[in-house]
């Protein structure tokens, strides 16, 4: 059972092929929006970023959730609560700094790992051909 969990925890996922539709996503964001506003391009790339990061987090924490083997009906919510202080911290600084970073696009960035889930869905594999 031990290593049943082990291998389920070791599993992400975000294979490496998401991650290049990412890495794409990204540079596309970036390259069509720079020559729109700049301040779109900065705000799209800090929400790519903590987009990535708030991923990590989620996948850390339940990897070791799924290591330990046990949870509560409880668990996750300081996690989770940590991610909306973070989202809600970098949405702040994009209304601050407006003239650095465009709100907007920041939040759209903050969605890409979703927005990456749905286009790595949809584009076939080779397995699948």
């Amino acid at each position: 059972i031990t290593d049943n969990r082990k291998e389920k925890s070791e599993n992400t996922y975000m294979t490496e092929r998401s991650w290049k539709v990412f890495a794409v996503l990204l540079i596309t964001g970036s390259v069509v929006t720079v020559f729109i506003d700049w301040t779109i391009t900065t705000g799209w790339i800090l929400g790519c970023l903590i987009s990535r990061l708030l991923y990590r987090r989620i996948e850390t924490f339940w990897n070791g959730i799924l290591d330990q083997g046990y949870s509560t009906a409880k668990t996750g919510r300081g996690n989770r609560a940590g991610n909306i202080m973070i989202m809600a911290g970098v949405l702040v600084i994009c209304a601050i700094c407006p003239q650095y970073l465009n709100i907007f696009a920041c939040a759209l960035g903050m969605m890409a790992i979703k927005i990456t889930s749905v286009i790595d869905v949809l584009i076939p594999g080779k397995e699948k051909l």
